[in-house]
């Protein structure tokens, strides 16, 4: 079911982002997720801006309207300039390093697999 090459996702993709509708009950879940209400208050403060900022600017457009998330141009301009810096790290960091902690993960998991340990 992988599509055949990028063309063929970003096809399925738009597809699939056009059909988005979301009810009030998983738009709440999701703005819980936005200002990490899973965490402990004293953790949260600090991060929940930057969480909703980032994570807002990376919604397609017809996402942020079902989220009912407001995205000006100004707030276009001040993500796009935010992601210039970690775009560049991530392009200039030795592959061990940007693929953390991603291969860290996936090591746990052959390793636990192969040891017939539970991987939860």
């Amino acid at each position: 079911m992988w599509p055949a090459d990028r063309a063929t996702f970003d096809e399925y993709w738009n597809d699939r982002v056009s059909r988005i509708s979301l009810d009030e009950t998983v738009r709440t879940y999701l703005h819980d997720l936005l200002d990490l209400r899973f965490l402990p208050a004293p953790c949260r403060g600090p991060l929940a801006s930057i969480n909703r900022f980032v994570t807002t600017g990376f919604l397609p457009p017809r996402f942020r309207e079902e989220m009912r998330l407001s995205w000006s141009a100004v707030d276009q301009r001040r993500f796009d300039r935010s992601m210039r810096m970690p775009a560049l790290l991530v392009r200039v960091l030795p592959t061990p390093l940007r693929r953390f902690p991603f291969n860290l993960l996936l090591r746990d998991l052959r390793c636990r697999a192969a040891n017939g340990r539970r991987l939860v």
